[in-house]
């Protein structure tokens, strides 16, 4: 069975790296201060776009990701781009064993399939989809 990568997108950690790479590629656009070497400010921009690029690809490190917050969820399971659900959007979930089918407004359906995944993980899918949709749901 596979696993999934599970991450949420307020951790404290990712904001602090965010923070540091947009200092850097600053320090090497503005050049702020005077270093004997140049390539210094070369040096401090590539660093802070490495950090952005790494940030933003973690993604698609993974074959089974998942990443949320408050607002909504982005589920990429067997693919190479994630479905991107808003919480606020979702009027039903339907849970079965393989699926899991979420009912969008306009009865748009977007079908997830969970049937090569790790049990303990399905039920980690399920309870985030439930906890965070939950005051939006359709009863």
């Amino acid at each position: 069975m596979a696993k999934i990568k599970f991450e949420e997108l307020n951790s404290g950690g990712i904001k602090y790296l965010i923070i540091l790479s947009a200092i850097l590629i600053l320090i090497g656009i503005l050049k702020p201060y005077d270093f004997g070497n140049p390539k210094i400010y070369d040096l401090a921009s590539a660093i802070g776009f490495s950090f952005q690029a790494i940030y933003f690809s973690r993604m698609f490190w993974y074959k089974n990701y998942v990443q949320w917050n408050k607002k909504g969820i982005v589920v990429k399971i067997n693919s190479r781009l994630g479905q991107s659900l808003k919480y606020d959007k979702i009027r039903t979930i339907n849970f079965n064993e393989d699926k899991f089918e979420v009912i969008l407004e306009g009865e748009d359906t977007k079908e997830i399939d969970v049937s090569t995944l790790d049990k303990e993980d399905r039920k980690k899918l399920k309870q985030l989809l439930q906890q965070y949709a939950k005051p939006y749901l359709d009863v």
